[in-house]
């Protein structure tokens, strides 16, 4: 335990800074104990390590940030059991302390003008500008409005959070460490959940299992993102005792990952592994090769063999047709992705007009089911060719290319081995969720991708004037 608050907490943290988060943690649960009675007590405990997480927004803006990022994965289960939380949007209150608290940081600081634009910035402005302006042309006016500055809002705030927070290096390692530590108190009760409704025989009969109601596709997303920033920064923890914890934690988040039942976050997670593989497969030996294959074999095999089999068959299910309902149900979802992708190609190839400009901001909702309310085509890139037209595209694949291709070029540069793994783990998180997003979710339920992307552009900053200043010395 002191180990993770050394790693959370920065170097300069006083005993007085200890003293008043136990003294703040104290009161609160003092306080949510008037509330005990009407919520069981681990929700409690739940709330209280919330209270506790707005006090350390304030004092640790990176952590506010990291809070943004998983702000959904508590947002439903708190607005149930808090009156107070359904009156205002959740996300919106973490995202106003997190800003707060970062302002607060910079005048601080005073770092407002160290802050450095990246041309990444140009094609992002000018994306989310057309996309706003698409809402006076589109025929889903409600969800278009809705979409559109929503990703003015969350979107360009993530991305633009960890530019303004990170600095220093060890703020992305703390921001990597405390995801991990939240990551497995969430897992851990999700999976407790689990078990218990399979001891209990209460479980349904096409489960997916996610924390406390949470979608299991943004879940999955989630609980993968962390996953594969630990996988990546694996190699840099040096104690036996470390690595064997990190390896229990990279088996409990596959777990949770699996049992969410979702086939397009599993099959992205798969892809970024092979790929980092082909990234490491020089520096692991062959005798280590066949062990982590072996172990994943025999992992998949006893998962595969102790869970119902309703948790896992509609990985399987596009294969077999039978008479299994989850089956029917995995079949019929891919149907459904290929339609709305088939529909989105069709309008955008429909007319000169729709080609270049779109259908306007939500207009797949109209476009599909007629009707003026959430839904997209379950591919981001489709979803702007049908809504937004040759031109966002074109806009949105120049503000990837150009982060990926900055991140790529940084990593090929002479860096410390520890350094290169953390810029690696955020480029390759960054690209899970990229791959995600062609099979789920639309421009915003995906606005994850954001934050991964700006803390690989601080990162890269960071690294390339460290690179440039350590020239001139030499």
């Amino acid at each position: 335990m002191v180990s993770i608050l050394l790693n959370i907490f920065p170097e300069d943290t006083t005993k007085k800074h200890l003293i008043f988060i136990t003294i703040f943690s104290v009161l609160s649960g003092l306080s949510l104990s008037l509330i005990i009675y009407k919520i069981s007590f681990l929700k409690t405990l739940f709330l209280l390590v919330a209270f506790t997480g707005i006090l350390l927004i304030f004092r640790f803006p990176d952590i506010g940030v990291a809070l943004s990022f998983s702000s959904a994965i508590f947002k439903e289960w708190l607005t149930g059991i808090i009156p107070i939380f359904a009156a205002f949007d959740f996300t919106i209150a973490i995202f106003g302390l997190t800003f707060i608290s970062i302002m607060f940081s910079i005048i601080k600081n005073g770092t407002i003008f160290e802050i450095t634009f990246h041309k990444s910035f140009l094609p992002l402005l000018l994306f989310t500008t057309f996309l706003i302006f698409s809402t006076f042309y589109t025929s889903s006016f409600n969800y278009g409005n809705l979409k559109a500055f929503s990703f003015l809002t969350f979107n360009l705030g993530l991305f633009i959070a960890p530019i303004f927070v990170i600095n220093e290096e060890k703020y992305a390692w703390r921001m990597i460490y405390f995801l991990i530590a939240i990551g497995v108190v969430i897992t851990a009760y999700s999976l407790f959940n689990l078990i218990n409704s399979i001891l209990t025989l209460s479980i349904i009969y096409t489960f997916r299992s996610t924390f406390l109601g949470v979608n299991s596709i943004g879940f999955a997303n989630w609980v993968g993102s962390i996953n594969i920033l630990l996988i990546t920064i694996f190699p840099t923890i040096r104690e036996n005792k470390w690595k064997r914890i990190a390896l229990s934690v990279i088996f409990l988040f596959g777990i949770a990952m699996l049992v969410t039942n979702s086939r397009g976050p599993m099959l992205s997670f798969m892809l970024t592994g092979l790929i980092l593989f082909l990234i490491r497969v020089k520096e692991i030996p062959a005798r280590k090769i066949a062990l982590i294959i072996f172990s994943l074999v025999l992992f998949l095999i006893i998962v595969i063999n102790i869970l119902p089999p309703q948790l896992i068959d509609r990985y399987v299910g596009v294969f077999d047709q039978g008479q299994n309902v989850s089956k029917r149900v995995a079949f019929y979802t891919v149907s459904t992705r290929l339609d709305f992708w088939k529909a989105s190609l069709n309008s955008a190839s429909n007319s000169i007009s729709n080609l270049f400009f779109g259908i306007g901001s939500g207009g797949f909702s109209t476009l599909y089911y007629n009707k003026d309310f959430i839904w997209y085509p379950h591919n981001i890139f489709l979803e702007v060719l049908c809504e937004l037209g040759l031109i966002g595209l074109v806009l949105l694949c120049w503000h990837f290319i150009s982060i990926f291709k900055d991140g790529i070029n940084t990593l090929l540069k002479k860096l410390p081995y520890k350094q290169m793994n953390l810029l690696l783990a955020y480029i390759l998180t960054a690209f899970f969720n990229l791959l995600s997003a062609q099979f789920s979710g639309d421009l915003n339920r995906n606005r994850r991708i954001w934050f991964f992307l700006g803390t690989v552009i601080a990162l890269t900053t960071l690294i390339n004037k460290k690179l440039e200043s350590r020239k001139k010395y030499e």
